[in-house]
């Protein structure tokens, strides 16, 4: 969950699967803390996942290390 308010603060850019470790990486940096929250049964109902697996995980890594090496750029 999320505050709506810090939410409204973080301006966002991501278009695909990267959006949450965007997400994740300028909350924190806006002051917001983490927690895990388990989740007891997720259910898609045989919906087919659109990630593809290699470029997805390519630019979600490419991503956290702009922000690890260029934080002023991002």
């Amino acid at each position: 969950m999320i505050r709506t308010e810090l939410m409204r603060t973080v301006p966002l850019t991501a278009t695909g699967y990267e959006i949450e470790t965007e997400m994740i990486i300028k909350l924190v940096r806006a002051g917001a803390t983490l927690e895990r929250v388990p989740v007891q049964r997720l259910a898609y109902q045989n919906a087919r996942s659109h990630m593809r697996p290699v470029r997805d995980t390519f630019r979600t890594c490419m991503l956290a290390l702009g922000y690890r090496y260029f934080p002023g750029r991002t």
